[in-house]
């Protein structure tokens, strides 16, 4: 099968329901990793605030969440090879969501930074 017969099948299908149904799962999650990276910018002045840290541990919260982010990148993208990309969309999703969900309810900076950490991943 050649690339032209390829992109001719895909063409002859047309965009269906599942194809409907993909764009929205998709940018549903774009939509909430986008609240969640937006959403540093306050929680950094917010954590300062209310656990009495100086800068430099706002800082650490943004790069260890970029960091997650980047790490959870590098593992579920092979992941999402092996067992689906739907299966891990899902993983994923539902991950941010409850760690962050945990991070509001976070006792200590250090355990608010590791739920912001794997809130990314």
């Amino acid at each position: 099968m050649t690339l032209d017969a390829v992109l001719e099948d895909i063409a002859a299908t047309g965009n269906g329901l599942w194809y409907v149904r993909v764009i929205i799962i998709m940018s549903l999650n774009m939509a909430l990793l986008a609240v969640e990276v937006n959403m540093l910018t306050f929680v950094v002045y917010c954590a300062e605030d209310t656990w009495d840290l100086s800068s430099w541990a706002g800082d650490v919260l943004v790069d260890l969440s970029t960091v997650g982010c980047f790490l959870g990148t590098m593992i579920w993208g092979p992941v999402a090879d092996v067992i689906g990309r739907m299966h891990v969309l899902w993983i994923t999703m539902a991950g941010m969501v409850i760690f962050g969900m945990l991070s509001a309810i976070a006792p200590t900076f250090a355990i608010f930074v590791i739920l912001r950490f794997l809130t990314g991943f």
